[in-house]
C-alpha cells in the first residue's frame, strides 16, 4: 500500500511503499485534500518513479 510522506502539490505526493522505499507519484488529483499517512487511490496514479537514496548513500 502506498501511503503519503509528503505532499508536494495537488498532483505530486511522495511516497512510502510497504518495503521501506520511496517513490513520487503524479497524477490528476493524487494528493488534492490529503495529509501525512494517508493512503493514495491507485487509479488516481499516472506516472510512478521509484527513488534509490540508500543506493547512492551506499557509494559515498
Amino acid at each position: 500500500m502506498l501511503r503519503i510522506a509528503q505532499v508536494l502539490n495537488h498532483n505530486a505526493a511522495l511516497v512510502n511503499i510497504d518495503d521501506h522505499r520511496e517513490a513520487i507519484v503524479k497524477g490528476k488529483g493524487v494528493a488534492f485534500n490529503k495529509r501525512k499517512g494517508d493512503p493514495v487511490a491507485a487509479d488516481r496514479i499516472e506516472k510512478k518513479s521509484c527513488t534509490s537514496t540508500l543506493l547512492l548513500l551506499r557509494k559515498i
